[in-house]
């Protein structure tokens, strides 16, 4: 099976969505968005059939889907990279890379078919195997922090099941329908929202 790496990986479903800004769509593959141009405000309007923001996996995957089923989709990432969470850190002196954010993906169909189908071999995982060093990466030393007392974690995940099943079961759906409105604290970052909630 031919190894392809994460990074690479990202590159090509984002290709995919991009192209659908540009050029002629082929037989049997979705109408391209088509763009125009404001030249007094210098500013370009792309029409479509769907926008996606945020090129991280899901929104990538998202862009995916859809243009499988035929739409035109537009997928727009406010910072100069493509894979959200996944990310490398290099260093900016070539002293090497350092893979960082998300690495660990649960063994579920829908990332078992995705992974599949750019050829991409996953590699079962023990996580109670593993061990952690955390670096400050500003340094390059030994960070002094510590992962957080298992009993806390647990008690802090228990209580956010049971928040999630009790006062946002639309959340746990797969295919969920937001309420109209959102509630805000769905709109605050998420650090924040469990911050709040005490987890």
């Amino acid at each position: 099976m031919k190894r392809l790496s994460r990074r690479t990986m990202m590159k090509l479903v984002a290709a995919t969505p991009l192209a659908a800004c540009g050029g002629a769509a082929s037989s049997g593959s979705p109408p391209p968005a088509t763009g125009s141009t404001n030249t007094s405000q210098g500013l370009r309007s792309i029409t479509c059939d769907v926008c996606v923001l945020g090129a991280g996996a899901s929104g990538m995957y998202a862009t995916m889907r859809l243009r499988e089923r035929g739409h035109s989709v537009t997928l727009l990432e406010r910072s100069d990279r493509v894979g959200g969470h996944a990310n490398t850190y290099r260093d900016p002196e070539g002293r090497g890379a350092q893979e960082m954010g998300v690495r660990i993906y649960p063994g579920i169909p829908i990332i078992k078919d995705t992974f599949d189908r750019y050829g991409i071999a996953l590699k079962k995982i023990d996580l109670a195997a593993l061990s952690r060093t955390y670096i400050d990466i500003r340094t390059g030393e030994r960070s002094t922090y510590q992962d957080p007392n298992p009993l806390q974690t647990f008690a802090s995940l228990t209580q956010y099941g049971l928040l999630m099943r009790t006062q946002y079961a639309y959340i746990s759906k797969e295919g969920y329908q937001l309420p109209t409105p959102v509630p805000d604290e769905l709109l605050q970052p998420f650090g924040q929202f469990l911050r709040d909630q005490n987890l």
